[in-house]
């Protein structure tokens, strides 16, 4: 999946996980070229610093949907939550755009 995170705090944010209803799990990846090979990368964790903007899209940071838990087609909303290291935590409601 791919958005912006922005932190609009004056602290710094940590995304410690991220979960939805709609499959097994969510995970955080990179993706980076090495040897002019495409390699994806597990990400634990996002710091954003104050302000900070991080973009996931198509050749950088993305997000995995793993085990659906029903078919995810385009144009449906897909509910993510983030949880962060301070104990907040944020809910989003992404339309799907493609299923590729």
């Amino acid at each position: 999946g791919y958005f912006s995170a922005i932190n609009i705090g004056s602290e710094e944010q940590i995304i410690m996980s991220i979960k939805s209803s709609c499959c097994a799990s969510v995970s955080m990846h990179e993706t980076s070229i090495e040897g002019g090979r495409a390699r994806m990368h597990h990400l634990d964790t996002l710091t954003l610093a104050p302000t900070e903007k991080v973009n996931f899209a198509p050749n950088g940071a993305h997000l995995m949907l793993v085990g659906p838990v029903v078919p995810i087609r385009s144009t449906e909303v897909v509910e993510i939550n983030f949880f962060c290291l301070d104990g907040t935590s944020t809910h989003i409601d992404f339309k799907v755009l493609s299923t590729n």
